[in-house]
């Protein structure tokens, strides 16, 4: 009979329970007088046109009241700069968190300074590191100095020395690279660390543009005996004459009793015009 066959219908399911009701916002914190203002400053910073007089005048006031907050200002002034990708906006804010208080933005400008995109705000983070010269600040201009990856092929502006070019001037960077950077302002900080790592880089630097940069910089330093003995060495026998000339630069005017002995038999031995040439003028400038 049809009243046998089973039903279509599913069979009754409980009904599902009803969803919990969302949990109530968080309320959210008020801007801080500090968010108000970086925001009006950046706003104005950041116009694509040149500013009136008033305008640059009312930025500089701006500026000059996160400065003076201190503190204050380095919370709403990194958390613009880490989330803004438009490089020249991104300047202005690096610009002004690393003349904030110190020990609030070291961190953030070593990170910068390691492992930013942007060549102008790393460039910005060395010459801070240089400047405040802290163990930490050091120790990452070290490490960018001796690790930093970027080794293009051609980071001079030079073709390849010919020993009988009499010239005696260095070449100019084509690519004035990170590891340059950091060397430039290590040498800034006159600290012990910075005696080793240039004295390493000019021995055993893995490109003759990153030994002759370590040779000029460590000219700053040659009052240490490490510096003054590789900058000798690389003088003499850095199979770059680029390099050796740099080194020879960074020489001139020392006051070291050995020099004498060293530039005079590099000015009648070393197989390049130009070397030779200007250890000839080392040695005729040193005191007698």
């Amino acid at each position: 009979a049809l009243t046998d066959l089973p039903s279509s219908n599913p069979p009754d399911r409980e009904a599902p329970a009803p969803a919990p009701p969302p949990p109530p916002a968080l309320p959210t914190a008020a801007p801080t007088e500090a968010d108000v203002l970086v925001d009006r400053w950046l706003a104005l910073v950041s116009e694509r046109r040149a500013l009136s007089v008033e305008e640059d005048r009312q930025a500089q006031a701006w500026e000059q009241q996160l400065l003076n907050m201190r503190e204050a200002a380095v919370t709403p002034v990194t958390a613009r700069l880490n989330a803004n990708t438009d490089p020249a906006a991104r300047d202005r804010l690096f610009n002004l968190l690393r003349r904030l208080p110190w020990q609030s933005v070291e961190s953030r400008v070593i990170e910068e300074a390691r492992r930013g995109k942007q060549s102008s705000t790393r460039a910005m983070a060395f010459e801070s590191l240089g400047q405040h010269k802290t163990p930490a600040a050091v120790a990452a201009l070290s490490d960018v100095a001796l690790t930093d990856p970027d080794l293009p092929s051609q980071p001079l502006i030079a073709e390849p020395r010919n020993p009988n070019d009499p010239s005696t001037e260095l070449p100019d960077e084509k690519v004035f690279t990170p590891r340059m950077k950091a060397m430039a302002a290590l040498a800034t900080t006159a600290d012990a660390k910075a005696v080793q790592v240039l004295t390493d880089l000019t021995r055993t630097g893995p490109h003759e543009s990153i030994r002759l940069e370590a040779a000029r910089n460590l000219g700053l330093l040659r009052d240490n005996p490490l510096a003054m003995d590789a900058l000798k060495v690389a003088a003499a026998s850095d199979p770059s004459a680029y390099v050796r000339l740099s080194a020879l630069h960074s020489l001139k005017g020392a006051n070291d009793p050995s020099l004498a002995a060293v530039v005079t038999q590099i000015a009648a031995s070393d197989v390049d015009k130009g070397v030779r040439t200007l250890a000839a003028q080392v040695a005729a400038g040193l005191p007698k």
